[in-house]
């Protein structure tokens, strides 16, 4: 028989990552909009506005993904912990 180990602070800091990266994510056409006028020549500008707003659709496409990890991440540590304290309350009763 294996022992099943649970690494807590890799998943809540995977957990906490994710949040940072989504929050980020969602947060790039602001300063896409706030840095605008750094690029100087309209054409570098153009170029740019374009790239930004076909990344747009992707970056929404990435932010659900990164949404629905977290949550899965989210609900795997809190069955690990149900699960470790279930275990702990049985193994105090012996």
């Amino acid at each position: 028989m294996s022992d099943l180990k649970v690494d807590f602070m890799l998943l809540e800091m995977a957990e906490k990552d994710l949040g940072t990266l989504k929050h980020e994510f969602d947060n790039l056409e602001k300063r896409r909009d706030e840095t605008e006028d750094l690029w100087g020549h309209r054409g570098v500008r153009d170029a740019m506005g374009e790239f930004a707003g076909n990344m747009d659709r992707s970056r929404k496409k990435l932010s659900e993904s990164l949404q629905v990890l977290g949550e899965q991440i989210s609900a795997t540590l809190q069955a690990f912990r149900d699960a470790e304290d279930e275990l702990v309350t049985a193994w105090e009763k012996e």
